[in-house]
């Protein structure tokens, strides 16, 4: 459903929002909650400490972070 918006002498179209990834309920994210040991390879990193603390949620899951420390923090594992 597009809608087409006139404002003075431009027109501009109007889209609907996106709708959600219908991969959001498929069988590997819903596998991902069960207990899994996962190995996340530059894990002190911004991106990568944030899937930590998301892995870290399920108290059944063992994650093991290896990081060298050259561009990430010990601080963002401190969660």
């Amino acid at each position: 459903m597009v809608k087409e918006v006139s404002n003075g002498d431009h027109n501009s179209v109007s889209k609907p929002p996106p709708m959600p990834s219908p991969l959001q309920n498929s069988k590997f994210f819903q596998k991902c909650q069960a207990n899994m040991r996962t190995l996340i390879m530059r894990g002190a990193g911004f991106i990568s400490s944030h899937l930590v603390d998301r892995l870290m949620q399920n108290e059944k899951n063992e994650v093991i972070v290896a990081d060298n420390y050259f561009t990430g923090s010990k601080d963002n594992l401190k969660k």
